[in-house]
């Protein structure tokens, strides 16, 4: 099993290396930010220091696209991609202040009016960027939202229940698709090769 799951996973990792350079998507789900994850992840398994570079050159490539038109929903967005980021930080996949790196992103989820969003969905609601708050505030050396802005946040989170955990272990298995044809597939965590192959190494 070991040796089919190596392979798998090196088909895997060609097919991201070949083909993300293309992705125009930067999100979590199916952008730029899961692959990342993936090659993170790999990276560790194989011990390989062509794939940690490649991990930090992705990286630089994913911040630099971020832009004033990126949503901040979780799907696709700054949610999302901050989330991913506090997940490398976290686990020792890259070097930084969270502060710092990060300090954009919190303006643009501070301007947000979270109190006139009647969306509480993962993907595009209240329920997405609170998984990005909730994780930022354990990691801020300085907590960059307002009082106001996190009283809101626990209003809101204590009416609608809020989850303030997202467990990517589990996660993934409705995320990623698992009769996965690497011909054709999507590159990102939802039905696609990196959350496919992040299963197969998180397994």
């Amino acid at each position: 099993m070991n040796k089919y799951k190596d392979l798998l996973l090196g088909r895997i990792a060609d097919h991201l290396v070949l083909n993300s350079p293309f992705l125009t998507n930067t999100g979590l789900f199916h952008g730029m930010m899961g692959v990342i994850l993936f090659f993170a992840h790999y990276a560790r398994y194989k011990q390989s220091t062509y794939y940690e570079k490649l991990v930090g050159d992705l990286f630089a490539d994913l911040y630099e696209d971020i832009s004033d038109d990126t949503p901040v929903n979780f799907e696709n967005g700054l949610s999302g991609i901050g989330w991913g980021i506090l997940y490398l930080l976290k686990n020792d996949f890259i070097d930084g202040s969270a502060d710092i790196i990060l300090k954009n992103i919190d303006s643009k989820l501070l301007a947000v009016n979270v109190k006139y969003v009647n969306d509480f969905s993962l993907e595009h609601g209240l329920q997405g960027m609170y998984y990005y708050i909730s994780m930022r505030v354990q990691y801020a050396n300085q907590i960059p939202f307002t009082y106001e802005y996190m009283s809101e946040w626990n209003i809101i989170k204590d009416k609608a229940e809020l989850h303030t955990d997202f467990d990517i272990n589990s996660q993934l298995v409705d995320l990623a698709n698992t009769k996965l044809e690497l011909i054709g597939s999507g590159l990102g965590l939802c039905d696609g090769c990196s959350g496919y192959g992040l299963m197969l190494l998180m397994s």
